[in-house]
């Protein structure tokens, strides 16, 4: 009977024993599998992440070989040169001098007394010298295929690249007559989608409520010619015309076509820049262009 009784402690001992080893023998080949596993991702994301920033260093260059202003997101860091800052023999001096107070407390004091805040730039006044007119040729013009009153034109602006223009002109102009024509337009609005198409400028134009007409210019004008008005120095915003100032709508109460049936602003006729010759229309006159 005692045989028996060890041989059952025995038993139920060793078997403990094994059940111990084996999870102990799982937890280490568990453990193993996943450290590779996690390391195996970490790498991988890693690579990925490399991937990315190369492409937006690459996108960054792009955009900054062809004009496109960089305007960092708060926390982001451009990927841009850093130059060393050259200090004029007034400013080291003045470097210097802190340097060597830096210890005395009256000094420094002294110094953020005599701190002084450069005043903000003078902004240009509202006026049509802040806009960035043109005469435009349009290339090619088509009815918009999700809005069957807005044309999607083509026009070039003496820029490299032609703009994607969005107009309103379904009902008042007729397709064979906006196709190839030179015409106005203002290129430093912001774009802004139209029925899913960015539209990059406007097609300027003289109207009324019943009335609409393009704006002709002379024979001579060119695509990208600027348009300018002789009093008011043509300092257009650039890229484009911060909206919240609202610039444009300020400036449009005073475009108007004039007695003669020439574009004008205060009653003074558009000019094309080093051109003979005046912006008009054929029918319309005393009204806004818009």
């Amino acid at each position: 009977m005692t045989y028996i009784v060890v041989a059952v402690v025995f038993a139920s001992v060793l078997k403990t024993s094994l059940l111990n080893y084996v999870k102990q023998l799982m937890s280490l080949v568990l453990e193993k599998h996943t450290g590779n596993k996690i390391k195996e991702l970490q790498d991988e994301n890693n690579k990925i992440q490399n991937e990315i920033n190369a492409v937006k260093k690459e996108l960054i260059q792009l955009q900054v070989a062809n004009g496109v202003p960089q305007i960092p997101v708060p926390g982001d860091k451009l990927d841009v040169e850093e130059r060393p800052v050259k200090l004029s023999a007034e400013d080291s001096g003045k470097v210097v001098s802190t340097e060597n107070t830096s210890n005395e407390s009256k000094p420094v004091k002294a110094a953020k007394s005599k701190k002084q805040v450069t005043p903000a730039a003078e902004e240009s006044p509202i006026d049509v010298g802040r806009l960035d007119i043109r005469v435009g040729k349009v290339l090619h013009a088509q009815v918009h295929p999700d809005a069957d009153q807005l044309y999607i034109e083509q026009i070039d602006v003496g820029e490299e690249i032609s703009r994607t223009v969005v107009s309103g002109l379904v009902r008042h102009i007729p397709l064979a007559e906006l196709d190839q024509r030179m015409v106005l337009v203002l290129c430093n609005l912001k774009p802004q989608k139209m029925r899913g198409i960015v539209s990059e400028a406007m097609v300027l134009c003289a109207s009324t409520p019943e009335t609409v007409e393009l704006l002709t210019p002379p024979l001579e004008a060119k695509a990208g010619d600027n348009i300018t008005v002789p009093g008011y120095p043509r300092n257009p915003d650039l890229p484009f015309m911060n909206p919240k100032k609202k610039i444009f709508e300020k400036v449009a109460e005073d475009l108007k076509v004039n007695s003669k049936k020439q574009a004008s602003y205060k009653d003074v006729p558009w000019e094309i820049e080093g051109k003979p010759g005046y912006i008009t229309v054929q029918a319309l006159s005393g009204c806004h262009i818009r």
